[in-house]
């Protein structure tokens, strides 16, 4: 498709997403139009921070052509196909995104998905040990773990509010889906300038599960221990739980989250 659109292009393979970080820094970009990744929401997320790292007027607009798991993104973008996904490319179509700047252990990571913490970082932990199971390793992993009645301790605050634990889980979005086919934010918006926090209280496992079943098939996530509130920015204190930035498992809390507008161009 870029051979017959007369679109010039240089391949570059990497052995790990994080790669892109080395890749990036080394290139002399000046000559390109656009970056693009061929893979999922935690190659675009390798991908978005090594751009990041760059001057602002070295930087390029990103695209992504899907072959993950859960392409999320690209579900919001309602762009799945990989085919399709290389048609806009081509087409040099653009818009901008809002991206969530994440203060974490003293450094800086950027998301454009999720911010996750509690019941959501054991859920990637064990899937990404499922790889075996394929596309199906979210939902049996999702299962596995509400099976267990873990909470954890933790203290957000945004606004003028101040909710303090035990939580199941907190879900920071910047897209309506987590995952392959979890819609936890359907009113979430790439570009409105807020992130949408879902705050899950403890609850029976199999309420939990029913929950989540219902989200599963597109339903909303309600329940009086299910809170939702739209933010510019937040704070979670008060814990030192693993993180989980779009999808990829980094850092720990505490945290301290910022919506910025528009900070990523896409190719789509």
């Amino acid at each position: 498709m870029f051979t017959d659109a007369a679109v010039q292009i240089d391949m570059c393979d990497v052995e790990q997403p994080a790669d892109f970080a080395l890749t990036i820094a080394d290139t002399d970009l000046a000559p390109f139009d656009a970056v693009c990744g061929i893979g999922g929401d935690g190659t675009f997320h390798h991908l978005v921070n090594a751009m990041r790292r760059r001057p602002e007027q070295a930087r390029r607009p990103l695209g992504l052509i899907p072959a993950g798991t859960g392409n999320a993104l690209m579900r919001d973008l309602d762009c799945t196909d990989p085919t399709e996904a290389a048609r806009r490319i081509v087409s040099g179509s653009r818009r901008r995104i809002d991206l969530l700047r994440v203060e974490h252990d003293g450094e800086v990571t950027w998301c454009f998905n999720i911010i996750g913490w509690g019941l959501v970082c054991s859920i990637n932990r064990l899937a990404e040990s499922w790889r075996r199971f394929g596309r199906h390793r979210y939902t049996a992993a999702t299962v596995a773990r509400m099976l267990r009645p873990d909470t954890c301790p933790a203290t957000i605050t945004f606004d003028d509010e101040r909710l303090e634990g035990p939580w199941r889980t907190v879900i920071a979005c910047n897209t309506r889906y987590t995952g392959r086919n979890y819609r936890m934010a359907p009113d979430a918006r790439l570009d409105d300038g807020l992130v949408d926090l879902v705050l899950v209280r403890p609850l029976p496992t199999w309420k939990l599960l029913r929950l989540f079943s219902k989200v599963r098939r597109g339903k909303p996530f309600t329940s009086p221990q299910v809170m939702h509130r739209q933010v510019r920015s937040f704070r979670l204190a008060d814990s030192d739980g693993p993180l989980n930035l779009d999808g990829e498992l980094r850092g720990r809390a505490p945290i301290d989250v910022t919506v910025v507008p528009n900070a990523l161009e896409l190719v789509v």
